[in-house]
């Protein structure tokens, strides 16, 4: 999974400051991750799971959530 290194060289390669960058993910630790990197985050829901299953509920972080990518672009756009 993800690591905030990641999220950071992505910044330092592309020139933005993590301040400045949201991330969009569906599981902890993609969300962690991007906190860690002090970048901004939303969360999706995951995908189903093959069999029908709902997936397991996800730990509680200090970002947005949203019902899913379309709403989380309308976010990006209005902010």
């Amino acid at each position: 999974m993800p690591e905030p290194g990641l999220v950071t060289a992505a910044c330092r390669e592309l020139g933005l400051l993590p301040c400045r960058v949201t991330v969009i993910g569906c599981s902890d630790s993609v969300i962690a991750a991007a906190l860690a990197a002090d970048a901004h985050a939303i969360r999706v829901p995951e995908p189903p799971q093959p069999d029908g299953r709902p997936c397991a509920p996800c730990a509680p972080t200090a970002c947005r959530s949203v019902a899913g990518p379309e709403e989380a672009a309308d976010l990006l756009l209005r902010h």
